[in-house]
């Protein structure tokens, strides 16, 4: 992949997080979303812009995926939401 394509790839990622997350906060109002702490910045950027509040869950160290068990842990009332992005721009 390209250097003009990764760019592209990190600018879709962006604008999709902000309309993703900005229907949600429409539909049922501000919150926490999960996310891992190793992932794009723009991810948390789109949290943060939309007026949620980040809460990071630990990753599995063999697949630097989010820790299941941890996410459950966090799960809370408050609770809008977790993302779980790969740096493939694949699922797993």
């Amino acid at each position: 992949m390209g250097r003009y394509q990764v760019q592209r790839l990190h600018e879709f990622r962006l604008v999709a997080n902000l309309l993703t997350l900005a229907a949600l906060k429409h539909l049922h109002g501000g919150g926490e979303i999960i996310v891992p702490p190793l992932t794009w910045v723009s991810d948390i950027a789109s949290v943060l812009h939309c007026g949620f509040t980040p809460v990071f869950a630990d990753i599995d160290p063999r697949t630097l995926g989010m820790d299941a068990t941890h996410v459950l842990e966090k799960i809370t009332p408050r609770t809008r939401a977790f993302s779980s992005p790969t740096f493939s721009a694949t699922t797993h």
